[in-house]
């Protein structure tokens, strides 16, 4: 029957306990007061990136709009805040800026959004009204599970934490333990994301 199996048709559950895919046992959690104390003691710079997923609606049973904030350190990926929601054009631009200037933004940080969907007319209109450090990112070649396997040994690994405080660890990882039975994925989409940017950053640091 299988795990995928045994959960539904037993448990009644879309993923088993542990998770499906995605295990809730390879994320570790962090504390950001001792993450920015490493880093000081370091003397490194933290620099928080943010990954965007833009849709098109504020109605609930289609897909949400969501952002993630993370910062790669240590070779290590540390996600500091993630939230969907479901906006209009308008309140989602004004979403953005309030959640980046929120969770570490700074003048080294980066937002990309994907070009698909609400993701260019809003990084055009962030370009035009701020001074935020927006990105247009392409829009992916491959589907969500083909980027999910390319990502998987890097969580694996246990290289991905989760600020220990955080609100929204629990519905983050129950979309990516679920995965691909959830209602909604953006979880796994921005942690694609995230982990994708983070390796490409660390490739252009070493290619000096």
């Amino acid at each position: 029957m299988g795990s995928y199996g045994y959960a539904g048709q037993i448990l009644q559950t879309p993923a088993p306990a542990e998770g499906g895919k995605v295990k809730k046992k390879w994320f570790l959690n962090f504390t950001l007061s001792d993450l920015e104390n490493e880093a000081k003691e370091d003397k490194k710079t933290l620099i928080w990136d943010f990954v965007f997923d833009g849709a098109y609606t504020e109605k609930q049973e289609n897909d949400p709009s969501a952002i993630l904030s993370y910062a790669r350190y240590n070779n290590n990926l540390y996600i500091r805040y993630f939230q969907s929601v479901w906006l209009e054009f308008p309140e989602m631009v004004k979403f953005i800026e309030e959640k980046v200037r929120a969770n570490g933004y700074s003048k080294g940080s980066r937002i990309y959004l994907e070009a698909a969907a609400t993701g260019m007319p809003a990084a055009q209109t962030l370009k035009r009204y701020t001074d935020l450090n927006v990105i247009i990112s392409k829009t992916p070649h491959n589907d969500k599970m083909a980027r999910l396997n390319e990502n998987l040994a890097f969580m694996e690994a246990g290289r991905v934490y989760l600020e220990k405080n955080g609100i929204w660890i629990e519905d983050f990882l129950k979309e990516l333990m679920i995965f691909p039975n959830a209602e909604h994925d953006e979880a796994v989409d921005l942690i694609c994301m995230a982990i994708d940017k983070a390796e490409m950053k660390k490739s252009r640091v070493l290619a000096y």
